[in-house]
Protein backbone atom coordinates (compact mmCIF):
# COMPACT_ATOMS: atom_id res chain seq x y z
CA UNK A 1 0.00 0.00 0.00
CA UNK A 2 2.33 2.69 -1.25
CA UNK A 3 -0.35 5.16 -2.30
CA UNK A 4 -0.38 7.12 0.96
CA UNK A 5 0.05 10.88 0.72
CA UNK A 6 -0.97 13.72 2.98
CA UNK A 7 -4.52 13.74 1.64
CA UNK A 8 -5.02 10.05 0.77
CA UNK A 9 -4.61 6.85 2.72
CA UNK A 10 -4.73 3.31 1.36
CA UNK A 11 -7.06 1.38 3.69
CA UNK A 12 -7.12 -2.02 2.02
CA UNK A 13 -4.75 -3.57 -0.49
CA UNK A 14 -5.64 -6.48 -2.79
CA UNK A 15 -4.65 -9.10 -0.19
CA UNK A 16 -6.77 -7.52 2.53
CA UNK A 17 -9.72 -7.22 0.14
CA UNK A 18 -9.33 -10.91 -0.70
CA UNK A 19 -9.18 -11.91 3.00
CA UNK A 20 -12.24 -9.80 3.79
CA UNK A 21 -14.28 -11.26 0.95
CA UNK A 22 -13.27 -14.81 1.85
CA UNK A 23 -14.42 -14.15 5.43
CA UNK A 24 -17.71 -12.73 4.14
CA UNK A 25 -18.13 -15.81 1.90
CA UNK A 26 -17.86 -18.05 4.96
CA UNK A 27 -20.39 -15.90 6.84
CA UNK A 28 -22.82 -16.06 3.91
CA UNK A 29 -22.38 -19.83 3.61
CA UNK A 30 -23.22 -20.22 7.31
CA UNK A 31 -26.21 -17.88 6.99
CA UNK A 32 -27.68 -19.67 3.98
CA UNK A 33 -28.67 -22.70 6.03
CA UNK A 34 -31.55 -23.74 3.76
CA UNK A 35 -29.17 -23.95 0.80
CA UNK A 36 -31.45 -21.78 -1.31
CA UNK A 37 -30.38 -20.62 -4.72
CA UNK A 38 -28.10 -17.64 -4.15
CA UNK A 39 -28.15 -14.52 -6.32
CA UNK A 40 -25.56 -11.79 -5.91
CA UNK A 41 -26.55 -8.41 -7.30
CA UNK A 42 -23.53 -6.17 -7.69
CA UNK A 43 -24.55 -2.54 -7.66
CA UNK A 44 -23.10 -0.59 -10.56
CA UNK A 45 -19.49 -1.11 -11.71
CA UNK A 46 -17.60 -1.35 -8.42
CA UNK A 47 -20.26 -3.31 -6.53
CA UNK A 48 -20.35 -5.77 -9.41
CA UNK A 49 -16.56 -6.20 -9.28
CA UNK A 50 -16.82 -7.00 -5.56
CA UNK A 51 -19.74 -9.39 -6.16
CA UNK A 52 -17.87 -11.30 -8.88
CA UNK A 53 -14.92 -11.87 -6.55
CA UNK A 54 -17.24 -12.89 -3.70
CA UNK A 55 -19.11 -15.22 -6.06
CA UNK A 56 -15.88 -17.11 -6.85
CA UNK A 57 -15.24 -17.70 -3.14
CA UNK A 58 -18.84 -18.77 -2.52
CA UNK A 59 -18.70 -21.33 -5.33
CA UNK A 60 -15.84 -23.01 -3.44
CA UNK A 61 -18.02 -23.25 -0.31
CA UNK A 62 -21.55 -23.97 -1.52
CA UNK A 63 -23.09 -26.70 -3.64
CA UNK A 64 -26.31 -24.83 -4.42
CA UNK A 65 -26.67 -22.69 -7.57
CA UNK A 66 -25.09 -19.23 -7.46
CA UNK A 67 -25.67 -16.41 -9.93
CA UNK A 68 -23.87 -13.08 -10.11
CA UNK A 69 -25.66 -10.22 -11.87
CA UNK A 70 -25.04 -6.51 -12.28
CA UNK A 71 -27.73 -4.14 -11.06
CA UNK A 72 -27.59 -0.63 -12.47
CA UNK A 73 -28.94 1.73 -9.84
CA UNK A 74 -29.65 5.37 -10.41
CA UNK A 75 -31.69 7.62 -8.18
CA UNK A 76 -35.43 7.31 -8.88
CA UNK A 77 -34.75 4.76 -11.61
CA UNK A 78 -37.67 3.06 -13.25
CA UNK A 79 -35.54 0.48 -15.08
CA UNK A 80 -36.51 -3.19 -14.89
CA UNK A 81 -34.38 -6.20 -14.10
CA UNK A 82 -34.14 -9.02 -16.63
CA UNK A 83 -33.63 -11.87 -14.17
CA UNK A 84 -35.84 -13.67 -11.66
CA UNK A 85 -35.35 -13.40 -7.92
CA UNK A 86 -38.51 -15.29 -6.97
CA UNK A 87 -37.80 -17.57 -4.01
CA UNK A 88 -34.07 -16.78 -4.01
CA UNK A 89 -31.58 -15.77 -1.31
CA UNK A 90 -30.36 -12.39 -2.59
CA UNK A 91 -27.26 -10.45 -1.64
CA UNK A 92 -27.11 -6.79 -2.64
CA UNK A 93 -23.40 -6.06 -2.97
CA UNK A 94 -21.76 -2.63 -3.07
CA UNK A 95 -18.20 -1.46 -2.61
CA UNK A 96 -18.85 1.33 -0.06
CA UNK A 97 -21.99 2.18 1.90
CA UNK A 98 -22.36 5.69 3.23
CA UNK A 99 -25.81 7.32 3.41
CA UNK A 100 -27.59 4.14 2.27
CA UNK A 101 -29.20 5.94 -0.68
CA UNK A 102 -27.85 3.60 -3.37
CA UNK A 103 -28.72 0.48 -1.39
CA UNK A 104 -32.20 1.90 -0.69
CA UNK A 105 -32.74 2.55 -4.41
CA UNK A 106 -31.55 -1.00 -5.18
CA UNK A 107 -34.03 -2.45 -2.67
CA UNK A 108 -36.86 -0.42 -4.20
CA UNK A 109 -35.89 -1.64 -7.66
CA UNK A 110 -35.81 -5.34 -6.85
CA UNK A 111 -38.81 -5.44 -4.52
CA UNK A 112 -40.96 -3.61 -7.07
CA UNK A 113 -40.56 -6.44 -9.59
CA UNK A 114 -39.63 -9.49 -7.48
CA UNK A 115 -40.38 -11.42 -4.31
CA UNK A 116 -37.10 -12.97 -3.12
CA UNK A 117 -37.19 -15.18 -0.02
CA UNK A 118 -34.46 -13.15 1.67
CA UNK A 119 -32.44 -10.03 0.85
CA UNK A 120 -29.25 -9.12 2.68
CA UNK A 121 -26.64 -6.45 2.13
CA UNK A 122 -22.91 -6.84 1.61
CA UNK A 123 -20.36 -4.05 1.47
CA UNK A 124 -16.60 -3.97 1.40
CA UNK A 125 -16.49 -0.74 3.46
CA UNK A 126 -19.15 0.69 5.78
CA UNK A 127 -18.59 4.40 6.43
CA UNK A 128 -21.60 4.98 8.66
CA UNK A 129 -23.61 8.25 8.38
CA UNK A 130 -26.88 6.65 7.22
CA UNK A 131 -29.70 8.71 5.82
CA UNK A 132 -31.89 5.61 5.37
CA UNK A 133 -32.43 2.68 7.77
CA UNK A 134 -30.11 0.35 5.85
CA UNK A 135 -27.77 -1.92 7.80
CA UNK A 136 -24.99 -3.78 6.04
CA UNK A 137 -25.31 -7.42 7.14
CA UNK A 138 -21.90 -8.54 5.85
CA UNK A 139 -19.06 -6.01 6.05
CA UNK A 140 -15.40 -6.17 5.11
CA UNK A 141 -14.30 -3.05 7.01
CA UNK A 142 -16.24 -0.78 9.39
CA UNK A 143 -14.74 2.67 9.04
CA UNK A 144 -16.49 5.65 10.61
CA UNK A 145 -15.41 8.66 8.58
CA UNK A 146 -15.87 12.38 8.61
CA UNK A 147 -18.61 13.72 6.38
CA UNK A 148 -16.14 15.54 4.13
CA UNK A 149 -13.93 12.49 3.56
CA UNK A 150 -14.37 10.15 0.62
CA UNK A 151 -13.76 6.40 0.41
CA UNK A 152 -13.54 4.64 -2.93
CA UNK A 153 -12.53 1.31 -4.39
CA UNK A 154 -10.01 1.30 -7.20
CA UNK A 155 -10.16 -1.47 -9.78
CA UNK A 156 -7.28 -2.95 -11.73
CA UNK A 157 -8.24 -4.99 -14.80
CA UNK A 158 -11.83 -5.04 -13.49
CA UNK A 159 -10.81 -6.55 -10.12
CA UNK A 160 -10.94 -4.85 -6.70
CA UNK A 161 -7.41 -3.59 -6.10
CA UNK A 162 -7.28 -1.04 -3.30
CA UNK A 163 -9.57 1.01 -1.08
CA UNK A 164 -8.56 4.63 -0.67
CA UNK A 165 -9.59 7.24 1.89
CA UNK A 166 -9.33 10.80 0.62
CA UNK A 167 -9.11 13.20 3.52
CA UNK A 168 -10.55 16.68 3.53
CA UNK A 169 -8.18 19.35 2.25
CA UNK A 170 -9.32 21.90 4.90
Amino acid sequence: MNKDTEDTLALMDAKRIERSLKRIAHQVAEDNKASKELVLLGINKRGYAVSEMLCRYLKDLLDNPIACNRLEVKKNSSSKTDFSLQGKYVLLVDDVIFSGTTMFEALKLITRDHAPDEVHTVTLVDRGHRKYPIIARFVGLDLPTKLDEHVHLELKNGEPFTVILEKSLH
